[in-house]
């Protein structure tokens, strides 16, 4: 069976976008022993979301599992795009027929059964929530919208679709209830909005024909190659970074991680947001390891998105090129691998010497600190300390005057910007001058 879209003469037509909501596990505690269990909060968890403008249906995934362990993704987003084409956005001559084919994904969506007892109450009412949490379920009936129905069983999906599209972005409040009486459950929900808002493009409609023949995917050129892979790869890339850039646009950094592991392993040249943004994930895993050789584990792969980001984007970017990334990793380099102390001050010191005086303020400082960490290790001599100095504070004194001339601007965001920029300056100018003071004192 193969799905095809074909011209319209419709002329309605929308453009639809399935925009991720929520990915995430919930641990929900056994209910306690008392006579009547619904009336306590400890086997009870709840958690909100806002639906945006234009939304015309919001689809929900969810699997509940017996006891505290992970629950696999649903894989709800890369299913419902799989089912309009491939892509997360699609045209359709109206919103029924869009929903038709989200239906259709919905159905082709396998979930595994679940094993855990729970019930989630849909609110559109914070005050529900507060009810829900700290009385018997029955009493915050008065805020449930019978629209959203309660979902009792251990794993399925749900669409909750609107007559018309929302006009103003408002909140869902998820209540979970967990109704066994020994054993905590976990349950994943995610949740998608399908957004449909009117389009100038060309209608389409999609029909299903029979066909024995096999679908072709493009080649790759001879000589030729895309950072997106070809084909079916292309395709696949392409979704997983818009769910990626989706989930780091609402800084749901833990959400974005699965997405992020395939592109940085499997299409490192796809975008530089892997790689900025990649910092800031790795750097909440590290957050959350639970032993020092856990966190280690993370800095290696910290310092492997550094060189990746160099291999691929370096020689692209005048203004990110390999000086500032090499910055940046000597500096984190110090902050998590203390002990690296040769490493971090040969990385720092190309970095400063790639970019002159572009190189940033903490460079500097942190280039100043691991100098002296050097000497008092015998690694360097009194001459290279101060031969350092002099060429920092050289390149301080001439981001100075730079930064001195934008501040006269009369471009708003420039002056404030090199008005913040000079206060730094003058910050890490002491900080560096003090290291060499004690350096000299201690001569």
């Amino acid at each position: 069976m193969l799905c095809v879209l074909q011209l319209s003469a419709q002329e309605d037509r929308y453009k639809f976008e399935i925009k991720p909501l929520v990915n995430r596990e919930f641990i929900v505690h056994a209910r306690s022993n008392s006579w009547n269990p619904l009336d306590h909060s400890d086997n009870k968890n709840s958690f909100e979301f806002e639906v945006p403008v234009n939304t015309v249906a919001i689809v929900y995934a969810y699997r509940s599992v017996l006891s505290e362990v992970p629950v696999p993704g649903l894989r709800l987003l890369s299913g419902l795009t799989k089912c309009v084409g491939g892509a997360a956005s699609f045209v359709n001559p109206n919103v029924s027929a869009g929903l038709n084919m989200i239906s259709e994904g919905l159905y082709d969506l396998s979930i595994p059964s679940g094993t855990g007892d729970v019930d989630i109450y849909l609110f559109t009412k914070k005050e529900a929530i507060y009810e829900f949490r700290e009385t018997s379920t029955s009493d915050c009936q008065k805020f449930y919208d019978p629209k959203y129905d309660l979902l009792s069983q251990k794993s399925g999906t749900k669409t909750i679709n609107f007559k018309n599209p929302v006009e103003e972005s408002f909140y869902i409040y998820l209540g979970l209830l967990n109704k066994n009486t020994t054993d905590a459950i976990t349950v994943r929900i995610e949740a998608v909005a399908i957004t449909a808002v009117r389009s100038s493009a060309v209608a389409y409609k999609r029909e299903t024909i029979r066909t024995e023949t096999p679908v072709v995917v493009n080649k790759p050129i001879p000589g030729e190659s895309s950072p997106y892979g070809h084909g079916a790869d292309s395709a696949r890339c392409l979704r997983l970074l818009y769910t990626f850039q989706e989930y780091c646009k609402q800084n749901a950094l833990e959400e974005a991680y699965p997405s992020w592991t395939v592109l940085f392993k499997e299409f490192p040249r796809c975008s530089q947001t892997i790689y900025s943004n990649g910092v800031n994930i790795v750097k909440k895993k590290m957050q959350l390891s639970q032993t020092g050789s856990e966190q280690q584990i993370w800095v290696d792969t910290l310092m492997m998105i550094y060189d990746k980001r160099i291999k691929y984007f370096a020689a692209s970017s005048k203004l990110y090129g390999e000086a500032y990334i090499l910055g940046r990793k000597g500096v984190d380099l110090a902050k998590y691998r203390k002990e690296a102390v040769d490493e971090t001050y040969d990385i720092l010191m190309r970095s400063v010497n790639l970019g002159g005086k572009n190189t940033e303020y903490g460079v500097i400082q942190t280039a100043m600190q691991t100098t002296i960490a050097m000497y008092n290790m015998g690694k360097i001599d009194a001459a290279k300390v101060v031969e350092n100095y002099l060429k920092f504070s050289d390149l301080l004194a001439k981001k100075e005057v730079e930064d001195k001339q934008k501040a006269k601007s009369t471009d708003e965001k420039v002056r404030k910007k090199a008005e913040a920029d000079l206060a730094t300056c003058a910050q890490v100018e002491a900080g560096v001058h003090k290291l060499y003071t004690n350096f000299t004192a201690a001569q």
